[in-house]
């Protein structure tokens, strides 16, 4: 999972620019900690009034956040979602299908907004209801002038990229939705309060290991070592004894085989759960509970059957 913070050095204005360009794909569908379908024009007047007054004329008012899955971290999100496995683009699911894998991506970024919040190490600032932010899923790329692929003329610019492409953009607002704290997700700046001893600042690499953790909690994703952000940094730095290091470390952890396929079994079950809620409304959520316990202890047979070797 790739986080970025994009310098926000030039916005020192209106919103209103960055939100519309990231109206390109498609028109309004903004969501925060708790609301979906929000209109750009609703995110604009938000995210300018919040630093309102707040703010000098020359300090920036809003940073842009994107969080970016892997192809193998999409196909899972896919499989959590939908159940196929290997999935090599959105176009291979249906419109329902597509929804569903939306709906699980966009319960991660709240979930990682989360712990971005808690990251700043202030009190009043616990969870992503604490930032003022509208987020957007995108699921296309689009090739750029200074891609491989265009430089060597196999695509040409402003091309649509195949294959899974989709990430996360964020307009987030400078200050606390409590109008009062001033946060700053790109400062290098860390201070220890001499009271609570208390380190406050926002450490990027502690909360880009986070986002991991997050993503592999919640789709019982077996990552590779190889994929985390730790072994990519000793690779970039030639660092050859902290690659066997971690390799070894996460060699230990992931004795037991069955962890994860438990983790993939759970993810399958409340998605069943999720769907029928959907579907049929909260006035028969007994009924369905009894329904969805028999089904996962179908599915729970079946899965044990196949571990013994039986068919179906």
């Amino acid at each position: 999972m790739y986080t970025k913070f994009s310098p926000p050095a030039g916005n020192t204005g209106s919103s209103r620019n960055l939100a519309n360009y990231l109206d390109k794909e498609q028109r309004n569908g903004w969501f925060n900690d708790e609301s979906e379908n929000i209109e750009t024009t609703e995110v604009v007047e938000q995210i300018d009034r919040n630093g309102k007054g707040q703010l000098g004329k020359d300090d920036w008012k809003f940073v842009e956040v994107e969080y970016n899955p892997s192809r193998k971290e999409q196909q899972r999100m896919i499989e959590a979602a939908t159940g196929k496995k290997g999935v090599g683009s959105l176009g291979e699911l249906d419109a329902r299908e597509r929804e569903a894998v939306k709906d699980e991506f966009r319960r991660y970024v709240r979930a990682a907004q989360d712990s971005q919040a808690k990251n700043y190490n202030r009190k009043n600032i616990d969870s992503g209801a604490d930032l003022k932010y509208y987020a957007k899923i995108e699921t296309q790329r689009r090739y750029k002038g200074t891609d491989d692929a265009v430089k060597q003329g196999h695509e040409k610019q402003g091309d649509l990229k195949k294959g899974l492409n989709m990430h996360a953009h964020i307009v987030q607002s400078r200050k606390a939705a409590d109008r009062k704290t001033k946060l700053s997700p790109v400062s290098k700046h860390r201070k220890q309060t001499d009271r609570n001893r208390i380190q406050q600042g926002f450490d990027r690499n502690k909360f880009a290991k986070q986002v991991e953790r997050d993503f592999d909690k919640k789709f019982g994703y077996n990552r590779d070592v190889k994929e985390t952000l730790e072994y990519k940094k000793a690779n970039k730095s030639n660092d050859y004894d902290l690659k066997q290091s971690l390799m070894e470390n996460h060699n230990e952890r992931n004795e037991s085989p069955g962890t994860a396929e438990n983790q993939r079994r759970d993810a399958r079950e409340r998605f069943i759960r999720e769907q029928r809620e959907k579907e049929q409304g909260p006035e028969r959520s007994k009924e369905l509970e009894k329904e969805n316990k028999k089904d996962i202890e179908r599915a729970r047979y079946r899965d044990n059957d196949r571990d013994r070797g039986y068919s179906y």
